[in-house]
């Protein structure tokens, strides 16, 4: 019934915080605050990693049979 909105509302918060998340890390590892140099490519897998988590969890806490 409301699966649109849930799904809509999934991918555009995971982009954002990946966004967000991504855009924080190579700030973060451009100022020197991070003790190791990451390459853009392992900063993008670091965001894509904790960015997927709030979706994952979220859709695993609610059963369809109570909904």
């Amino acid at each position: 019934m409301n699966i649109g909105y849930i799904s809509l509302y999934g991918f555009v918060g995971t982009f954002i915080s990946f966004v967000v998340l991504s855009s924080l890390t190579f700030l973060f590892d451009s100022k020197g605050t991070l003790e190791e140099l990451l390459d853009p490519g392992e900063c993008l897998l670091l965001a894509c990693v904790l960015s997927a988590t709030d979706t994952v969890a979220a859709v695993s806490i609610v059963k369809e049979e109570k909904y």
